[in-house]
């Protein structure tokens, strides 16, 4: 998220004072309220739904978790695979597939951590791809988990429950937004924000809980 200024403006002493500013996600908007007494209006990213639209690929026995974004450790990407060697551990399911789907200076060591985990057959690394692949990449999921420690909107949740892909996320602020109703199953709310458990049940229970969605998915 972002916020903007208004590009009306009012000249005091030649300085310019924005008389509005454009928050793109509540918790942006908070945040920004405690430097500021500007008043602030929330205008929430949006998603092309001409584009991320519904149009499932089969993927036989196969039940693919997808990660489409950044590989930072901001975005939980080591959490995710190491809580994806776990629900092999527990599953034993060979049809299990984990698709990361993005590039940054974890790569290199994720692939390195997939091979330490002896996961590296069920885990397949795509590299970074132009956002207007991201609505093929997204209809080839199952299930799409999202599990940043921090995130100011959720951007990459709503183009997958768009594409009507069920969501797993982290409980940072942004994914809260997006992802409240629970019930209509539009996205599950897991462990809080900044938790890195790498061998708890909060992990298991994670993707267990992703396990569960992709099987209602199929």
């Amino acid at each position: 998220g972002s916020c903007h200024y208004w590009n009306v403006c009012k000249k005091e002493n030649s300085r310019k004072f924005p008389r509005v500013i454009f928050s793109t996600s509540h918790a942006m908007a908070v945040r920004t309220r405690q430097f500021t007494k500007t008043p602030i209006v929330e205008t929430p990213f949006g998603v092309d739904v001409t584009r991320f639209s519904p149009n499932k690929q089969e993927n036989g026995d196969v039940i693919r978790i997808g990660y489409l974004k950044i590989v930072a450790e901001i975005y939980g990407i080591e959490d995710l695979i190491r809580g994806f060697a776990l629900l092999l551990e527990k599953t034993k399911n060979p049809n299990l597939e984990l698709a990361i789907y993005g590039d940054g200076n974890l790569l290199d060591a994720m692939k390195v951590l997939a091979g330490q985990l002896n996961i590296e057959n069920q885990v397949v690394f795509h590299g970074r791809i132009p956002h207007k692949d991201a609505p093929k990449a997204l209809n080839t999921m199952d299930i799409l988990c999202v599990p940043s420690h921090r995130e100011s909107f959720g951007v990459s949740a709503i183009e997958g429950m768009a594409c009507g892909i069920p969501c797993v996320v982290s409980k940072a602020d942004g994914l809260q937004e997006v992802t409240k109703d629970v019930q209509a199953g539009r996205g599950i709310l897991i462990f809080p924000e900044g938790t890195r458990s790498k061998k708890g049940n909060e992990m298991l229970e994670f993707h267990g809980g992703s396990f569960k969605c992709a099987l209602k998915a199929k």
